[in-house]
């Protein structure tokens, strides 16, 4: 898992935004915590090459009170509405998996975190990891990519919240007849909308920050 290990590391420090920045041990205040870190590797049968990897912040027993520790995933109600309303509207049903989800959302940590570094990036004695942005393993990190991803519907795609679920979103046309209903499960984003609606989705994820893998269609016109 070297390359795999290594492609992980460049892309959460080679970029415009850096999420892991090296700094020297002396800059961690005494009350701050030393986090460990991993690699969870993986190997990805059909994908070329096979071998993926994730760099985790060992966060499961922080202990910090003021953090929001989960963010809203969608029900099972919610699901089972989403599919009945592609049935009787004769709309199309479609998933959308956002790859890196944490690590693009463009935020920043409210708190300062830091982590020892693994040895693959062979930082010089003395030197630890000043985490940034939203990393997996960090009791904060699904909060927020939430809040990303509703301000993206939102805003790219004009779409309106529910009291009846937080991660259903709808849309309708000028007409008043609705067009695409939507709900999020952490970094998947599962709808029911017209080919048009779709298009526009897909134009949008490309001008985010989200990386996305392409969209799996579950049912093509019509769903009956």
């Amino acid at each position: 898992f070297t390359s795999s290990r290594y492609e992980e590391l460049c892309g959460l420090m080679n970029r415009k935004d850096p999420i892991l920045l090296p700094v020297p041990a002396s800059e961690k205040p005494a009350s701050a915590r030393l986090f460990n870190m991993r690699f969870v590797d993986t190997l990805k049968v059909g994908k070329v090459p096979p071998e993926k990897s994730r760099l985790v912040v060992q966060g499961t027993k922080d202990a910090a009170d003021d953090l929001s520790r989960s963010s809203p995933t969608m029900s099972r109600c919610t699901l089972r509405l989403i599919c009945m309303v592609a049935v009787i509207l004769d709309l199309e049903l479609w998933t959308v998996d956002i790859t890196q989800a944490y690590t693009h959302t463009g935020s920043r940590l409210q708190r300062p975190v830091f982590a020892k570094a693994p040895k693959e990036l062979g930082l010089p004695p003395g030197y630890i990891l000043k985490v940034v942005g939203p990393l997996y393993g960090l009791a904060e990190a699904g909060v927020h990519l939430y809040a990303k991803l509703r301000q993206f519907l939102q805003t790219y795609l004009f779409m309106s919240g529910t009291v009846l679920d937080f991660c259903l979103y709808t849309h309708a046309r000028q007409d008043g007849q609705p067009d695409a209903v939507v709900g999020t499960q952490v970094d998947d984003i599962l709808g029911a909308s017209d080919p048009s609606f779709l298009r526009r989705l897909e134009q949008a994820l490309r001008r985010s920050c989200f990386p996305v893998k392409p969209t799996r269609r579950i049912t093509e016109l019509p769903v009956r």
